[in-house]
């Protein structure tokens, strides 16, 4: 785990989310913004992302990132955080970042299942999240 607000304004600012990041998974690096952050529930967010980069060999999961990100952005006119979290990767992580087991029972590939069963996902206020 790297404690690192610099490292988190970087990230935050290519993943689009601007210094509302409190977290990123980069194989094998946790990249949190503050040592208080690093609870359990964004720990296991993050810990599915590691799992996801993996099933895809790194470079497949941020160029599925990529693709995902640009054609919400040019094709549906989503705004940055929309897009952001319209992304199958960040859909699973946040649906499922609650359930402390849910890496234990999570079957191969599942973030593909997240392609078509997209859900709205909203910040309506610091540390609540909304999936509609």
């Amino acid at each position: 785990m790297v404690v690192s607000e610099r490292s988190m304004d970087l990230l935050g600012l290519m993943a689009g989310v601007g210094k509302n990041g409190k977290g990123a998974a980069i194989y094998p690096f946790l990249f949190v913004r503050e040592e208080s952050f690093a609870t359990p529930v964004l720990t296991n967010h993050e810990l599915i992302h590691f799992r996801q980069q993996i099933e895809t060999l790194f470079i497949g999961s941020w160029l599925i990132n990529l693709l995902e990100r640009q054609y919400a952005k040019l094709f549906l006119k989503k705004s940055n955080m929309e897009s952001y979290t319209w992304k199958s990767s960040e859909q699973e992580a946040y649906r499922n970042q609650y359930d402390l087991e849910y890496l234990k029972n999570r079957k191969l590939w599942a973030r593909f299942n997240y392609f078509k069963n997209k859900k709205k996902i909203t910040f309506p206020e610091p540390g609540m999240i909304v999936i509609e």
